[in-house]
């Protein structure tokens, strides 16, 4: 496909808007999933380092804060995003689509609701050990960073599921 075909097509604005929903769902699966492989919280819980639980407490708080403005930006962007082509889109290609839309909007529904009381516990925790100093058990922590990841896991397959419609269909509209 030429370059100005390429261009033609993308200033259909159901092709942006798909184009749109595919990077920030793209963004959000590759971004998120390197952090949870490459960043501070696995570093600092891997088996056989000796990180303390306020470093612990410490690397999850700060992939959760950065997670949550920049992970959380994109899901919602890509959602609505995915939700405006789905609208504008021919009728072959709606049902990938709403999919699209509808799962990258379910990220902030299961992050409000399924992952909010370990958030909270996790926050809490936090700080008790960085303001208090108060002891904390290791054995706590962990099993609340393991569940967070097992959580953030799902949310990153759901927004993979997006993604792969979101592209399916641009394929397709090309």
């Amino acid at each position: 496909m030429s370059f100005s075909r390429l261009a033609s097509r993308l200033s259909e604005p159901y092709i942006a808007a798909t184009t749109l929903g595919v990077l920030g769902s793209a963004f959000f699966v590759v971004g998120n999933s390197t952090a949870s492989l490459l960043g501070v919280l696995p570093y600092v819980t891997a088996s056989g380092k000796t990180s303390t639980v306020s470093e612990k407490l410490a690397g999850w708080k700060y992939s959760y804060d950065h997670g949550k403005r920049w992970f959380g930006s994109a899901a919602v962007l890509s959602s609505v995003a995915y939700a405006t082509s789905a609208v504008l889109a021919p009728r072959t290609l709606k049902t990938p689509l709403w999919i699209a839309s509808a799962a990258c909007f379910s990220v902030p529904a299961w992050t409000l609701t399924v992952m909010k009381s370990t958030n909270n516990s996790l926050i809490k925790l936090n700080e008790t050990v960085s303001v208090t100093d108060k002891y904390v058990h290791e054995s706590d922590v962990d099993t609340l960073i393991s569940k967070w990841k097992r959580l953030n896991n799902v949310r990153i397959a759901i927004v993979t599921v997006a993604y792969g419609a979101g592209l399916g269909a641009l394929l397709l509209a090309f």
